[in-house]
């Protein structure tokens, strides 16, 4: 009996293995001869029945399919003590899939475990890298756990690293990607053997998070901007409810709300772009005004974003000065360099009255190499400002020394120039009046030769 107990022993834990296959068959042929008659019909039932063993040892060896369009996050913890692997499998990956299972459904995140014998062959970083290379997993989480005494108490082990796959990465980006990693992942946890279920889902809960926060950085350079979002927003929630803390907690914390207010620029950006294309789509610019309003607070805003909010704030409101206001922060950054700011604020100038700042403003854009297409962009801009404010008539003159000073199309300058002219009546700006009277002069002059 003892024999027997040792060889099922070896069947279970080695069971995904060939040794636990072949140790199973012969188990059952052994006894099945041992106790059924020496008759032909035995034989065959003997037979039969090890090939179903067989059917099932290698159905069982065989990785479930992952659902296409879906983000893959697999676990692949090896322990070869079975108390640990009971452990590692009833209380950490366990608690790590209920972690995951608070994504907002339907998620396209699939969570799945390794098999036991695909996990034991992960030994190793090239390891890891091979298998997910030779899949169809995004995010690999990979390790050994083991029991080990520590200061005379036995201790559960767990070492953990991680892979993801982004093929698509610059390598630039990839060591920076990869360094950012390596600071927010768990690496090792040593839990009590005596109360392992807490310290498993408090590590559980680490992991979850640097998973996700990562999930949500690649999401995003894919351009799933609404997945990227609800795991970023995931994060968000656990790292402010107070049931975590430390330094790594807050450093997740602060960089998800940097990642995810750079989700949501890129969002808005799509849709302002949608916008040019089709300028008089007004549900654009109360789908940016939403996702703004969704931007975390921040003492520290980018230049990118005082734009859009200088946008949003002209195309919704017509409110030129709060506009203005959330351009003149940029100020103190590289932002003012470029000629889609100083062509921004010069438009705006001339939009409030101030042709003099107007003028100033588009000279010194004139001065600076432009950013591809943003010249057809401001063009488009003012003619649909002209249209859906008729009595600003001084954006005629803006249109002029736009497609004076920038475009060099003076015949369209020239009529610009006459148009603001001929609403001038009587003139209300007497120095830009005389000013286009002399630039209508010298165009005549340089159109006639």
């Amino acid at each position: 009996m003892n024999d027997i107990g040792k060889t099922t022993t070896i069947i279970r834990e080695n069971w995904s293995n060939p040794l636990g296959l072949i140790t199973s068959i012969l188990l059952i042929s052994v006894i099945l001869l041992s106790t059924l008659p020496k008759v032909a019909n035995s034989y065959i039932f003997i037979i039969s029945l090890d090939i179903i063993i067989f059917l099932c040892w290698y159905i069982g060896r065989k990785p479930k399919k992952i659902p296409k369009n879906t983000v893959s996050v697999q676990v692949a913890i090896n322990s070869i003590q079975p108390e640990s692997n009971l452990a590692i499998r009833a209380d950490f990956i366990s608690s790590l899939r209920r972690e995951f299972d608070t994504l907002p459904q339907p998620s396209n995140i699939h969570f799945s475990v390794a098999l036991e014998h695909d996990a034991k062959k992960i030994d190793g970083h090239q390891a890891a890298l091979d298998y997910l290379n030779n899949s169809n997993i995004n995010f690999l989480i990979y390790g050994d756990a083991k029991i080990s005494p520590i200061y005379g108490s036995d201790t559960h082990i767990l070492n953990i690293s991680a892979l993801v796959k982004h093929d698509t990465l610059p390598e630039i980006e990839h060591k920076a990607f990869t360094k950012e990693f390596t600071e927010i992942f768990p690496r090792e946890a040593k839990i009590a053997r005596n109360n392992p279920h807490l310290g498993f889902e408090i590590t559980s809960k680490f992991t979850d998070l640097a998973v996700k926060y990562i999930l949500g950085i690649t999401t995003a350079l894919s351009e799933n901007y609404v997945q990227s979002e609800a795991l970023f927003l995931d994060v968000l929630r656990k790292t402010s409810n107070n049931q975590l803390e430390g330094h790594i907690i807050t450093t997740i914390r602060d960089r998800t709300k940097s990642k995810l207010t750079e989700v949501y620029l890129a969002q808005i950006r799509l849709i302002h772009r949608e916008w040019v294309e089709n300028i008089q789509d007004d549900d654009c610019i109360n789908q940016i005004g939403v996702i703004l309003n969704k931007i975390p607070p921040s003492d520290k805003k980018s230049p990118q974003e005082f734009f859009f909010l200088a946008f949003h704030s002209f195309t919704s409101e017509s409110n030129a000065t709060l506009a203005l206001s959330y351009l003149k922060k940029c100020k103190q950054t590289d932002a003012t360099n470029s000629s889609a700011w100083l062509l921004s604020m010069a438009f705006l100038y001339c939009f409030i009255g101030n042709l003099k700042k107007g003028c100033q403003y588009y000279r010194k854009a004139a001065k600076r190499p432009y950013e591809a297409g943003i010249l057809a962009q401001i063009e488009t801009f003012i003619l649909w400002a002209i249209k859906r404010q008729a009595n600003e008539y001084q954006l005629y003159y803006a249109l002029g020394l736009y497609n004076m000073l920038l475009k060099n199309d003076y015949m369209q300058a020239l009529k610009d120039f006459k148009v603001f002219q001929d609403k001038e009546s009587p003139p209300k700006y007497k120095k830009e009046h005389q000013l286009a009277s002399k630039w209508i002069v010298q165009i005549e002059k340089k159109l006639s030769h």
